[in-house]
């Protein structure tokens, strides 16, 4: 019996040898930017306007993933749900049976049929289980898809002074990207690094007239 075991798990890693199943481990790099600059928390910067403005959080979601791999080959990654800060840049999407990437795509959000259930039925350390602070309003509103919090100069000291906190929730906010990669496996993990500019997002909104604002518009 057990040189029939043994000869099986020989036969089984040949077979997975043969058709290339080996897991790599593929992370997602997001390096957040504020016009060109390394975004830091509680940093200047400045706005469209011209005004300094700083950043006390930043946070946003991610989901239906799917990774173009391998000559075309599609992977969907559905129960994969990424809860991104600006101030963390490293997350794992997971062991595949992938070597070479092509594409990634994702939504900025949380697609219709999660953001219609209720962070309490998920445990607190998943995504989409209760946040602190929060980052949904339950059913139906849904989640926070982002959540931008910060400060703006509005006495043209150069000081940020008057804080601001812009939540957007609704399905009509969910936005797709399409990411192009020509990367390989080294060393048993794909690395899928790509630059978030953070002041392409805030782009002319007046974040100083915004000021506290919940909503889907």
């Amino acid at each position: 019996m057990k040189l029939i075991f043994k000869n099986y798990l020989v036969l089984a890693f040949a077979f997975a040898s043969c058709f290339g199943y080996a897991q790599n481990q593929i992370s997602l790099e997001l390096n957040h930017t504020f016009n060109q600059q390394a975004l830091v928390y509680g940093e200047s910067y400045s706005d469209d306007f011209g005004r300094t403005i700083e950043f006390s959080r930043i946070r946003y979601y991610l989901s239906s993933f799917e990774i173009v791999h391998d000559g075309g080959q599609v992977t969907a990654l559905d129960d994969l749900y990424v809860l991104a800060h600006a101030n963390i840049s490293s997350y794992d999407l997971g062991n595949h049976d992938i070597e070479t990437v092509e594409k990634l795509r994702f939504d900025v959000g949380v697609d219709y049929d999660a953001n219609h259930d209720n962070s309490s039925n998920y445990t607190s350390s998943h995504p989409l289980g209760p946040q602190t602070p929060l980052m949904d309003w339950g059913w139906p509103s849904g989640y926070f898809f982002f959540d931008f919090n910060g400060a703006t100069d509005t006495n043209e000291n150069g000081i940020a002074n008057s804080n601001f906190e812009f939540r957007g929730f609704g399905d009509q906010l969910l936005t797709s990207v399409e990411l192009n990669y020509n990367t390989s496996v080294s060393g048993g993990e794909i690395n899928l690094s790509t630059q978030v500019m953070l002041d392409r997002w805030v782009g002319d909104l007046d974040l100083e007239e915004i000021g506290i604002f919940h909503g889907n518009t």
